[in-house]
């Protein structure tokens, strides 16, 4: 639970941002949610996590966006 904005609208301030346009974005959250394509998310984490495996489940989500080009 963040102050002020959640989640998806600091992604929607991130993207509405001039230089922020094409930064990927992977979401740590409590609550379990889709990714939207529109929305720039490439992966949600949810809590709890195992932190040992916190690299590799990164790993699968950018190895993901990049076969798919994005």
């Amino acid at each position: 639970m963040m102050p002020g904005m959640d989640g998806w609208e600091t992604v929607a301030a991130l993207h509405a941002h001039p230089k922020g346009g094409d930064v990927p974005v992977v979401l740590l959250s409590g609550a379990a949610e889709t990714v939207g394509a529109a929305t720039g998310v490439i992966g949600i984490l949810t809590k709890p996590f195992d932190p040992l495996s916190l690299a590799a489940r990164l790993h699968v989500i950018w190895a993901g966006r990049t076969q798919t080009g994005g």
